[in-house]
């Protein structure tokens, strides 16, 4: 039998027990037995009414668990390597297309003359227009009736 706790075998186990029963005598020994048996128990209780909370959630919202675990593959069928292969293989052999070519940049043009009685010339581009305001909260149809609470 290999026994390991934390990289502790079963000889070191009996020398850490041993030094502390020398160091702190059997009486306190027994008293933290003791109190690590009730802290087991308190854990113990804490766990079951865990349980019995969420197995009266689980009934009331009417699902049943046992019809989705039986639809669920069981994890030793499971083979994470394997299921990589099946969607690499699956997926369509895609080639990342060619890049174009590059062309040269765009040559400056004239600004063209108006043909306004003043003679001045049209802006070669037309006015940008001022960026759109996101909805606000005030605006917004959604949140109104929340805001006015």
């Amino acid at each position: 039998m290999n026994f390991n706790i934390l990289g502790i075998g079963l000889p070191q186990l009996f020398i850490i027990f041993g030094l502390m029963l020398i160091l702190f005598g059997p009486k306190k020994m027994i008293a933290w037995a003791f109190e690590a048996g009730r802290y087991t128990a308190k854990l113990r209780q804490m766990y079951q009414q865990t349980m019995s909370e969420f197995q009266k959630e689980i009934a009331a919202s009417g699902v049943d668990l046992n019809e989705i675990t039986r639809d669920l593959p069981k994890a030793s069928d499971f083979n994470v390597l394997d299921e990589a292969r099946k969607l690499v293989d699956a997926a369509p052999d895609s080639t990342p297309p060619a890049s174009p070519a590059p062309t040269a940049p765009p040559t400056p043009t004239a600004p063209v003359a108006d043909a306004s009685p003043t003679g001045e010339a049209a802006p070669s581009t037309p006015p940008a227009e001022p960026p759109s305001t996101p909805p606000t909260a005030s605006t917004d149809s959604k949140y109104s009736d929340w805001m006015a609470k």
